[in-house]
């Protein structure tokens, strides 16, 4: 029977191998996707390298949390740049978009330097991030409710994306808003593995949600309008 520890790999590695799937099916059909859905490729690139990197560094036994610091700030600007591309026809989105992401990524680079230093969790700039890709996808919900046919290829895509960004920051932002306080009591790493299992499946579905909208996105008809 698997230990908590290896359920935890399995998902971990797993979710990888479906990133890694998605990144090759972008790169193949690259032509024959939708602005936003080519958006989205950024961040499914920037995700693929940070996956690889920290378990490279993890496989020499470096730190690999100064590596998390940059990806949050690379996963704000990368997601944030797909949600301008879906919300492409609202004009006080468009108006305000480099405002609010410049606030944003100062905020998150100010609470590496002064907060939360490098060699440690982020958990402030996280917790901020995560919330804002939450507001996102809820306003996303929010403007195509009752409006948006998710039975086309396209539009299905978009809410596939966006119900995996819900689920997984809802889901994550209960991990890392605690994961300081775990390490300020010194919490065990062994203890903490039935904590860290859950945030890998939680990875693993996005994964998997983002996956099938790249799919339905890339091999859409042609000839659709959707």
């Amino acid at each position: 029977m698997l230990s908590v520890k290896e359920i935890l790999l399995l998902f971990a590695d797993t979710a990888q191998v479906v990133l890694g799937a998605s990144v090759l099916m972008y790169v193949i059909r690259f032509r024959h996707l939708p602005v936003e859905s080519k958006v989205l490729g950024v961040f499914l690139v920037v995700d693929l390298l940070t996956e690889l990197l920290a378990g490279w560094l993890h496989a020499r036994h470096t730190n690999n949390l100064p590596l998390l610091h940059i990806y949050t700030l690379l996963e704000f600007v990368s997601l944030s740049l797909f949600y301008r591309a879906v919300f492409a026809s609202q004009v006080g989105f468009q108006r305000y978009f480099w405002f609010f992401v410049g606030v944003v990524s100062a905020l998150v680079v100010a609470n590496s330097i002064f907060l939360e230093p490098p060699t440690g969790f982020n958990s402030n700039a996280k917790t901020l991030v995560q919330i804002t890709l939450m507001g996102y996808a809820v306003y996303y919900f929010f403007n195509a409710y009752g409006k948006t046919d998710f039975s086309k290829p396209r539009h299905l895509a978009q809410g596939l994306v966006n119900t995996a960004v819900l689920l997984y920051n809802a889901g994550s932002l209960f991990i890392f808003m605690f994961a300081k306080i775990l390490q300020l009591n010194k919490v065990g790493l062994k203890a903490q593995h039935g904590f860290w299992m859950f945030n890998a499946l939680l990875f693993l579905i996005f994964q998997l949600l983002v996956f099938i909208a790249i799919w339905k996105a890339a091999f859409r008809q042609t000839k659709s309008s959707s």
